[in-house]
């Protein structure tokens, strides 16, 4: 190469190149880069003989292990870490030095690391304040959700000793016939505060351990049609005093078994969200499906309401914790976060569908059991 090119080259990448003469005396070889003239000692040019150790303080220490480098007869090298040097004009340097051998010559060469090396830098410390924020955010989460943990305890004891009266109420004999209906009434309400309540406690217990076993064998895999009967007996009372209607409709009808992967009580669970969701959406007077179609090697259930349908910029957070589709008072946003986490652990496939009509189509899909290999 060149000698000129190549001392271009070593000043564009801001190297200062010293040559060992004896243990303290460097002379300064080709042309040093623009910086060197700022250093505090007064500067340092061409041709001088200085000593590196003098002229930057940090190197002291990495000469002698550099001394290691120069008398071996292997081609060795050494960097030293970052350190950094006030300019004559006021400017702060960072800096690495490296000690090599080259055509016999023993070398030592500073690099000036330059904004490049600020901007690393400040891009790391920026890293180690979102790590350590992200740190006291996961602590703060930790202790909101313990604390949200314990009222959901506290509240469950309370709400079944509610759910016990309502239960006696709607056995007496004197009550009016509207008087029972506002006993069954709130005997429902309660009954879906549970079903919260339940939720929430499985959440968290799905996020500290590992998810419940359930069933992927024929013979005690859930069965779907079942599970969607218990859930619309359990809903009667408040589909009827809204004025809402529901219809049960099979693919095929003809269709005997509507077993599916999964575990009974939380696909009832299931099933009663996303129902009592269609439920809260259905103007009056209108009509929830409930469809169970067989797709071959699995089963796909749609509930469709005739509501308003969810507001375009929550469509994409539907599933998420906290999230509703549509103002509700009352609800915490967490049945659609449920289904989906229940879902998804049976491999299976959930999502939402807009209709182009009017009101909303949630829907889940999941596999047939198998029967159990026989050893």
């Amino acid at each position: 190469m060149n000698e000129s090119l190549y001392e271009e080259l070593i000043q564009g990448e801001g190297i200062l190149v010293l040559e060992r003469l004896d243990p303290r005396r460097f002379r300064v070889t080709g042309v040093p880069p623009s910086w060197a003239a700022l250093l505090a000692v007064g500067g340092v040019k061409a041709g001088d003989v200085v000593d590196p150790a003098e002229v930057f303080a940090f190197l002291e220490l990495f000469l002698r292990e550099a001394k290691k480098v120069w008398e071996s007869a292997e081609a060795l090298s050494l960097t030293s870490d970052a350190w950094s040097e006030t300019l004559a004009n006021r400017e702060e340097l960072a800096f690495t030095a490296t000690a090599r051998k080259a055509g016999g010559r023993m070398l030592l060469m500073v690099r000036g690391l330059g904004v490049d090396y600020d901007e690393r830098c400040k891009v790391l410390r920026k890293a180690r304040e979102l790590a350590l924020a992200h740190e006291r955010l996961l602590k703060e989460t930790s202790e909101k959700e313990t604390l949200l943990h314990c009222l959901v305890h506290d509240i469950a004891g309370p709400m079944m000793t509610v759910a016990n009266c309502f239960q006696l109420l709607e056995s007496e004999g004197s009550l009016s016939e509207s008087g029972r209906g506002l006993v069954r009434l709130g005997g429902s309400a309660t009954h879906r505060q549970q079903s919260t309540l339940r939720e929430m406690l499985d959440l968290f217990a799905a996020e500290l351990r590992a998810l419940e076993q359930f069933s992927s064998d024929t013979a005690t895999a859930p069965e779907l049609l079942d599970c969607a009967h218990a859930v619309l007996k359990s809903l009667r009372h408040s589909f009827e005093m809204k004025g809402v209607t529901f219809e049960l409709l099979l693919a095929p009808p003809e269709a005997a078994n509507w077993k599916v992967v999964g575990q009974r009580e939380k696909l009832e669970r299931i099933l009663y969200n996303l129902l009592d969701n269609a439920l809260r959406q259905a103007p009056a007077a209108t009509a929830v499906t409930l469809r169970i179609e067989d797709e071959g090697p699995s089963i796909r259930v749609s509930v469709v309401d005739q509501g308003s349908g969810a507001e375009p910029g929550v469509v994409s957070r539907l599933f998420g914790r906290f999230q509703q589709g549509t103002p509700a008072p009352g609800k915490t946003g967490l049945g659609l976060y449920f289904c989906r986490t229940m879902i998804k652990h049976w491999s299976g496939e959930i999502g939402y569908e807009p209709r182009s009509s009017s009101g909303t189509c949630f829907w889940f899909r999941l596999a047939k059991p198998v029967p159990a290999a026989t050893p």
